[in-house]
C-alpha cells in the first residue's frame, strides 16, 4: 500500500506558531506520520526569518535553528511555506498539488478555509477532506451552518471530528452530518521524564498552565479561590505557569498587596517553552486547576496533565465531563464560581485519597486521552473512508 499523503493546512493567513507545533493541530499528524507512515506536509505562512519553500525533513536544522525550534520534537514532518497564505495562495496550492495530496488536512470552518474542502474534492472526488472544527459552543452556535459557503464546504468534509464528547454528541445532533469525537490527547515530548511518579514523591502543589490573566482562562477565578481556602491548606502552594498578560500585571499587584501572608505560597514561573522543564512542574505536583470560560474540548495543558497523573479541578466547559470521567477522577465547578472552587480546594487538598486517585487518573488518561491510541482512532476512520 502507498503511502497516505496529507497535506495539513494553516487556518489563518499567518505562520503556524512554534507553539502549534507542540499541540493536537500538529502533533496529531506527526504521529500519523510516525505510527501509521503517512506522508505528511504541513502547509503555511513562511514566519520572519524563515524563507519561504520547501522543506524536508532533512532540513529540519533550518526550522529548529530560526523561527521553529519546536520542530526537533517533529522532525520529520515536512514543510511548505509561502510568503503569503491568502485565497489564492490556497487556490493555487489545490491546483499545483491535487496529484500529492490523498488527504486535505483543514483545522475549523474559517472563513479562508471554505473554498479549499469543495475545490479539492472537485479535482480529486476520491480523495480525503478532514475537518478538525476547533469547537466550542460559543462559536458552534454563532455559525450559520445552513448558509451556501458552509453547506458546501461541509458537504465536501469526509471526516469531520471535535476535541470533546459532549460537542460531538451535540453537534451531531443539530448538524446534518456526523462529527467524531477525537479527544485531544496527551504525547509526552519529554526526554528525562518518561516514567510514572510515585505520589509520595510529588509535592503540595496545585498546578495551572496557560496564557495568565487572558478573559478566557479566568486565573482570578483561582487566585481568589486560594486565597480563600488557603487557612484550610496551610501546606499547599499555588504554581502559575505561563507569560503575564499585561492587562493582567494591575490586578495582580492589587491581589498580592491584600494577600502578604500567603503571597510566599503563589510562585509565578513565567513562560516555559522546554518540554523537560515543564514535565518536571507536572511531576512536582499533585493537583491541576483549569478555570477557563471556553476552551476547545479539553486544552493542551490539562491533557497533558491527565498524562501525569494530576488530579483535574476544572470549571464546566464543554470538555468538563472528558476531563474528570463524570466526576469520578476530579472535580467541577460552575466556571466564575470562587466560592466552589474554594471548597472544592479544601476537600480535596485534605483528602487521604489523593494517593488512588492519582492511580486512576493515569489508567484513565492512558485509556482516553493517550494521543497515540487516539491517532489509531483517527487512523481508523481514515482507512473506513478510503474507496
Amino acid at each position: 500500500m502507498e503511502k497516505l499523503k496529507i497535506s495539513v493546512i494553516a487556518p489563518f493567513n499567518r505562520p503556524w506558531s512554534d507553539v502549534e507545533l507542540v499541540k493536537e493541530c500538529i502533533v496529531l499528524p506527526f504521529l500519523l506520520y510516525k505510527n501509521h507512515d503517512c506522508d505528511v506536509t504541513i502547509v503555511g505562512a513562511s514566519p520572519e526569518g524563515v524563507p519561504s519553500g520547501y522543506y524536508d525533513a532533512e532540513d529540519d536544522r533550518i526550522l529548529s535553528d530560526g523561527y521553529y525550534k519546536n520542530y526537533k520534537y517533529i522532525s520529520g514532518l515536512k514543510f511548505k511555506l509561502f510568503d503569503t497564505w491568502d485565497y489564492e495562495a490556497r487556490e493555487n496550492y489545490i491546483y499545483q498539488n491535487i496529484h500529492d495530496i490523498d488527504i486535505l488536512y483543514l483545522r475549523g470552518p474559517y472563513k479562508l478555509n471554505l473554498h479549499m474542502a469543495p475545490l479539492f474534492k472537485q479535482l480529486k472526488p476520491e480523495g480525503t477532506v478532514i475537518c478538525a472544527l476547533d469547537a466550542n459552543s460559543s462559536w458552534m452556535d454563532k455559525i450559520y451552518w445552513y448558509l451556501p459557503e458552509y453547506m458546501n464546504f461541509l458537504n465536501s468534509c469526509d471526516i469531520i471530528t471535535t476535541s470533546c464528547t459532549a460537542m460531538a454528541n451535540f453537534l451531531s445532533i443539530k448538524w446534518p452530518w456526523h462529527v467524531h469525537s477525537i479527544i485531544n490527547g496527551f504525547y509526552d515530548l519529554s526526554i528525562d521524564h518518561k516514567q510514572k511518579v510515585r505520589f509520595t514523591d510529588r509535592e503540595n502543589i496545585i498546578l495551572t498552565v496557560g496564557r495568565l490573566g487572558t478573559r478566557q482562562k479566568c486565573n482570578d477565578v483561582l487566585l481568589e479561590a486560594f486565597a480563600q481556602a488557603a487557612a484550610s491548606i496551610p501546606d499547599w502552594k499555588l504554581y502559575l505557569v505561563g507569560s503575564i498578560d499585561d492587562q493582567f500585571i494591575p490586578y495582580l499587584d492589587e491581589y498580592l498587596e491584600r494577600n502578604k501572608a500567603i503571597s510566599d505560597r503563589i510562585i509565578f514561573t513565567g513562560s516555559i517553552s522546554d518540554r523537560d522543564e515543564l514535565a518536571d512542574f507536572y511531576d512536582r505536583a499533585k493537583i491541576y486547576a483549569l478555570t477557563s470560560e471556553l476552551e476547545g474540548g479539553t486544552n493542551n495543558a490539562t491533557a497533558e496533565a491527565l498524562g501525569r497523573g494530576l488530579i483535574p479541578i476544572t470549571s464546566r466547559i464543554d470538555a468538563y465531563e472528558d476531563i474528570t470521567d463524570h466526576e469520578r477522577i476530579g472535580c467541577s465547578f460552575e466556571i466564575g464560581d470562587i466560592d466552589a472552587l474554594a471548597g472544592i480546594l479544601i476537600s480535596l487538598c485534605n483528602s487521604e485519597d489523593l494517593d488512588s486517585k492519582s492511580e486512576q487518573v493515569y489508567e484513565y488518561a492512558d485509556k482516553e486521552y493517550n494521543m497515540e491510541k487516539i491517532t489509531g482512532r483517527l487512523y481508523e476512520l481514515i482507512k473506513r473512508n478510503k474507496p
